[in-house]
């Protein structure tokens, strides 16, 4: 067995932790997987930190695809509405479906 491989003392273990806060784009939806299992699907806009803008252009923003899996949870957030501030913790995870 080769020996493990020794990690710096000043490098962090890895982690996934993701902080989002912004608005509910759009009413969330329920989707039903292929295997029967379902989620629910939201777009969170989170403004970007201000900078200098040209004038008359508007401030950039990041739009989120996020996905709930819990049946509690996705409950909860199917009574959100557009524009709502939501602030959401988690993992980030990558999924596909059709």
């Amino acid at each position: 067995m080769p020996p493990s491989p020794k990690q710096p003392s000043a490098v962090p273990p890895p982690e996934n932790e993701i902080r989002l806060t912004g608005r509910l784009a759009a009413v969330p939806r329920r989707i039903t997987l292929p295997s029967g299992d379902e989620l629910v699907s939201l777009r969170v806009v989170v403004d970007r930190p201000a900078r200098r803008h040209a004038a008359g252009s508007a401030p950039t923003v990041d739009t989120i695809e996020c996905s709930v899996w819990t049946a509690g949870l996705a409950r909860r957030v199917e009574r959100w509405q557009p524009g709502d501030v939501v602030s959401l913790s988690g993992c980030l995870r990558r999924r596909f479906w059709r």
